[in-house]
């Protein structure tokens, strides 16, 4: 068990190395046409730096490899990128990243302390939007740090060459076929749009009032309550199916001196169509009844 433990130990820090490593996105840069470029500088465990499917910076190219040791660095204490010997951002402990240039185009984020179980340590990336001929020269990227298992500091450098191109013919006919087709792609989503839109149908929907008048002549009889019908037919008959019709009382005037008793109702409804049933019962006397309705697809 005991040699199992020192294998694991060994496997995690002792058996590994680091090395300091450029990577850019894209690697191909051009002036107007590409509208960001990404520089990544980090340092990586050799073991492992391999696994791309767990890299942060997957798609991005390594532009340069540097500074490589056997011992595993596990503290990062900062990391520096400057162009042409001027620094352009760096990162320290217990710090943001910062930037020295470029402010108008870059960001740059960075992190020293990442997990243990990711290639990277540590990294720094600077981000141009839009990239400009002023982005181009010589890139150098400096990372020091410490390693618990050998002691001592270490020092990494890495330096590539960035260049920002003026387009070529080739870039602008690329250019010009690449918005042809975005072109092409947004007049077919627009043709699309325009079909469905010409299948949708207005909301159809329909009111009005109905006068129920005096209860002395409602004659319908169901049990000891009577009714009075009022027919009523849509503006426009519904095509599909019959709405959802909504009753409401816009105004009522009743004999005060008995029990106020009222029943409304919808029947027969179809797709042209209602009839509104008023109702009351006992000694109720309804002088006026004036019903609000409405219709709507439910």
């Amino acid at each position: 068990m005991a040699a199992l433990l020192v294998y694991f130990f060994c496997f995690l820090a002792h058996c590994s190395g680091s090395r300091v490593v450029l990577r850019q996105d894209p690697t191909r840069v051009a002036e107007v046409l590409t509208k960001i470029m990404s520089l990544r500088c980090a340092l990586e465990d050799t073991r492992i730096s391999g696994a791309s499917s767990y890299f942060p910076g997957t798609g991005m190219e390594i532009l340069a490899v540097g500074t490589e040791t056997v011992q595993y660095v596990d503290t990062v204490t900062s990391i520096e990128i400057s162009r042409d010997g001027k620094r352009l951002a760096y990162l320290a402990q217990n710090s943001y990243p910062q930037t020295e240039g470029d402010w108008s185009n870059m960001k740059v984020i960075g992190d020293l302390s990442l997990p243990m179980v990711l290639p990277e340590r540590a990294f720094l990336q600077l981000t141009w939007t839009p990239p400009s001929y002023n982005q181009s020269g010589e890139y150098t990227c400096a990372v020091n740090g410490t390693s618990s298992s050998a002691g001592g500091l270490f020092n990494f450098e890495v330096t590539s060459e960035v260049g920002v191109q003026f387009p070529s013919k080739l870039d602008m006919v690329n250019q010009i076929r690449l918005l042809h087709l975005e072109d092409l792609a947004n007049t077919q989503k627009l043709s699309a749009l325009q079909d469905s839109a010409a299948k949708l149908k207005p909301p159809h929907a329909d009111s009005g009032e109905v006068s129920c008048g005096d209860s002395t002549g409602w004659n319908q009889y169901i049990g000891s309550r009577r009714y009075v019908y009022k027919d009523v037919k849509f503006r426009q008959p519904y095509t599909d199916k019959a709405p959802v019709v909504s009753l409401g009382i816009k105004g009522i005037d009743a004999y005060r001196f008995s029990n106020l008793r009222m029943q409304l109702d919808v029947v027969n409804l179809n797709t042209r169509g209602f009839r509104v049933r008023c109702g009351t019962w006992g000694d109720t006397r309804i002088y006026s009844l004036t019903v609000r309705w409405t219709s709507e697809l439910a």
